[in-house]
């Protein structure tokens, strides 16, 4: 996903948009499966029509969003003014999950923290549980001896007493 400063591209109703909320300081999009229905949808919040193909450019919304366009193409050249946000967009956030469960048991913290920030307005994703094992991360941080990951998800709110049998997912 890139987003280009200066120069317009073309939106189709099926082209995937995220934008960056420079004073809220989140990332919105309307795919990755947890959206709320009561909140305003990309291209609304950019005011383009919802189902018709519209010319964009980031540069007018400079001032209170970065605007990310979704590209078909992993050979895409990157031209002067582009920002570039790498594609951690699946259809749902379980795929996620298991990057963050995978991540938990081989110890990194780094990205860890970076998976929990993301998703800090998901509620629920740090308490997910693995779909296999019904561990959370915490479980998982304790049985890898994990401890700075298990103090840092303490830290972020993981709730200490959830059970593997008390599936949340």
């Amino acid at each position: 996903v890139v987003s280009t400063q200066s120069t317009g591209e073309t939106v189709s109703t099926t082209r995937r948009l995220v934008l960056y909320d420079k004073t809220a300081g989140l990332l919105v999009d309307d795919f990755s499966g947890f959206g709320d229905a009561s909140f305003p949808t990309v291209r609304s919040l950019l005011n383009l029509p919802e189902n018709e193909i519209s010319e964009v450019s980031s540069d007018e919304y400079e001032e209170r969003y970065l605007v990310f366009f979704e590209s078909l193409t992993r050979n895409r050249t990157l031209r002067p003014g582009q920002h570039f946000l790498y594609q951690l967009f699946p259809g749902s956030q379980v795929f996620l999950q298991k990057v963050y469960h995978k991540r938990v048991k081989a110890g990194d913290l780094l990205t860890v923290r970076k998976l929990i920030k993301f998703y800090d307005h998901a509620p629920g994703f740090i308490d997910s549980q693995d779909s296999v094992t019904g561990n959370t991360g915490l479980h998982l941080a304790a049985k890898h001896c994990c401890f700075p990951i298990a103090l840092y998800l303490l830290e972020q709110g993981a709730q200490l007493e959830l059970k593997k049998s008390e599936r949340k997912d």
